[in-house]
């Protein structure tokens, strides 16, 4: 437990200075076509991470009552996505973006944001590509198959699916693999 918790504590250190980078921006930027359709008033982003908060900021720049909670500082909320401090049903669209990958229990995680969440979960994570291992802050590693069999799981239906790209420019030029991520518009079952 300690080396995980020392892995963990690194990644953070590291991740503080991290910018928030045009590949990110366009990631979450192509996310709202999902959303626009769903009349989301209110969202929780969960594991706001880094770049902090970039997600919050995109619904909040559409006119969503958007927060979000992380366990480090820096988000509206400081928290533990397997606890989450807030009533049932408390938002329209619950949102993770690369953060069950780094959680100790991803089911619990995800019963926590159905539980807070009226009917939407909107979850992107990583493809299980050979890239994963190089970030000690990975604790869970699914393929896509093991990730829709979760979500099905916790009793939530996939509405839409897409593999995205947040690649950054220099990793093609360079030569390296491409940065791709899964994308899952969930509703929870009736």
């Amino acid at each position: 437990m300690k080396t995980i918790r020392k892995a963990l504590d690194w990644a953070k250190s590291i991740q503080q200075f991290a910018p928030i980078s045009d590949h990110h921006r366009r990631a979450v930027s192509e996310l709202w076509p999902w959303i626009e359709p769903l009349d989301v008033q209110t969202a929780l982003e969960v594991g706001t991470g880094q770049p902090p908060g970039i997600v919050v900021q995109m619904l909040r720049d559409h006119g969503v009552t958007a927060v979000g909670l992380d366990g480090q500082a820096g988000s509206d909320y400081q928290g533990d996505m397997h606890d989450l401090p807030f009533d049932d049903k408390s938002f329209d669209l619950v949102v993770s973006r690369h953060s069950l990958e780094h959680v100790l229990i991803p089911y619990v995680c995800l019963f926590e944001m159905c539980r807070v969440s009226r009917k939407w979960l909107l979850c992107i994570v990583p493809t299980d590509v050979p890239k994963f291992v190089n970030w000690p802050d990975h604790l869970h590693g699914y393929s896509q198959l093991g990730w829709e069999m979760m979500f099905r799981k916790c009793g939530l239906t996939i509405e839409h699916f897409e593999v995205g790209d947040f690649t950054e420019g220099y990793a093609l030029r360079d030569g390296l693999w491409r940065d791709e991520e899964l994308r899952y518009l969930l509703r929870k079952g009736e």
